[in-house]
């Protein structure tokens, strides 16, 4: 089975296309790399690097679908076909999570932030 992973060079999605080039998946990695990071990818996983825009960050449910490059394209097209032809697809969006290969600058969770400060022998900000 061929998996398809976006933005899979980030901090929880390099752990998933671990787990699915472990069990013997071929996986191909989509993501942007002013976000993800090239060296948390798998080297068994194809990367294809690609630019995915927004007008405004973060981005809820109700932000208007008005893709302008082919990541963007492509999420919405699965999107579409699931609703069309009940294709089987699954999407993830966890929160607060934490843990190896987390950047503490830019996607971190409040506690990784906290922990971060506490080991730099500086008082959390709150």
């Amino acid at each position: 089975m061929k998996i398809l992973v976006t933005s899979g060079a980030g901090f929880i999605r390099s752990h998933v296309v671990n787990a699915y080039v472990d069990a013997g998946y071929e996986v191909w990695v989509l993501d942007d790399p002013s976000r993800g990071k090239r060296e948390r990818l798998n080297p068994q996983a194809r990367f294809v690097q690609i630019e995915g825009t927004q007008h405004r960050d973060p981005t809820d449910e109700r932000h208007p679908t008005a893709p302008d490059s082919p990541y963007v394209v492509a999420k919405l097209s699965v999107e579409h076909y699931r609703q069309i032809h009940r294709f089987r697809y699954a999407a993830r969006r966890y929160a607060n999570a934490s843990g190896p290969r987390q950047d503490p600058r830019g996607e971190a969770s409040v506690a990784v932030i906290f922990c971060g400060s506490i080991l730099d022998r500086q008082r959390p900000v709150i």
